[in-house]
């Protein structure tokens, strides 16, 4: 005997199959008749709780949101009664008197808070004038002060013989070569300043160079490569930079490295050359 159902051979006797549970005289349309209608009353009980859970929010938030639409529309009909009415709403003198004291209550702390709002600006305008009057007396103080010290400076050092500091500083960079001899490149005892100072670390131009001669443009544009130490073949030339003091001749002309030169010194000694070989 096998389970009209599933198929599975039944034991003698059996009444139901114990692979699928089906009555063994049951048939397989029955079978499935009856599994469906399990299945659906399963599937039903959920289905209907969660649509009668979703109709109750629902009805929920209609109830809500009509009685905040009512509260404000009742609202808005008793405001415009009260503004319409004369003695209130409800035409009472007494409801009246006491919106007007209520105004009265209102315009008066309106008017203390202008008269409070005016005196603390008159008073801020007050200190801010102050303030400002002893920061200038301040400062002419000082300034009487440091002008009296400057005054008591120059007495002194005008009274014990030291030059005027009060006078501008002097251009030392613009005094005016003295004379060379060209057989000796010497200045006669002058002394160790450099010919043209600022010719290691300022870029030199043409007005520059006017007023030197072709010797002097000679000197200063070894005065470049002197400053670093070299020396010269030329017993002129070595003469002359051993009476500076700020020289020191340490390396060999065949030893010496354009290297050591920046790019202004470099730049600048072009710049002499150029001058010194257009001179006759």
């Amino acid at each position: 005997m096998f389970c009209p159902k599933c198929g599975k051979e039944l034991k003698p006797g059996a009444r139901f199959c114990s692979g699928c549970g089906a009555s063994a005289g049951q048939s397989l349309s029955e079978s499935r008749n009856t599994e469906a209608l399990a299945q659906a009353s399963v599937n039903k009980s959920p289905k209907n709780k969660n649509i009668w859970t979703t109709g109750l929010l629902v009805l929920f938030l209609l109830l809500f949101l009509g009685a905040g639409v009512f509260a404000a529309y009742k609202q808005g009909m008793l405001d415009n009664l009260i503004a319409s009415t004369p003695w209130g709403y409800d035409g009472s003198r007494e409801r009246e008197e006491r919106r007007e004291a209520r105004d009265r209550k209102r315009q008066k702390e309106e008017e203390a808070k202008g008269v409070t709002t005016a005196a603390f600006t008159e008073t801020t305008t007050a200190a801010a004038e102050e303030e400002t009057t002893a920061a200038a007396a301040t400062e002419a103080e000082t300034t009487s002060a440091a002008m009296a010290a400057m005054e008591t400076t120059a007495s002194y050092y005008s009274s014990s013989g030291y030059p005027d500091y009060s006078a501008p500083a002097p251009n030392y960079y613009s005094y005016t070569p003295p004379p060379t001899t060209a057989s000796s490149y010497t200045y006669g005892g002058y002394d160790s300043s450099y010919l043209i100072p600022n010719s290691s670390y300022s870029r030199l131009t043409e007005a520059d160079l006017a007023g030197y001669t072709k010797e002097q443009l000679k000197i200063a544009r070894n005065e470049i490569y002197a400053r670093h130490g070299r020396r010269f073949d030329t017993e002129a030339l070595q003469n002359y930079f051993n009476t500076k003091s700020w020289y020191s001749g340490t390396i060999a002309p065949s030893a010496f490295s354009e290297d050591l030169l920046s790019q202004v010194e470099k730049d600048n000694i072009k710049l002499i050359k150029k001058k010194e070989d257009s001179m006759p």
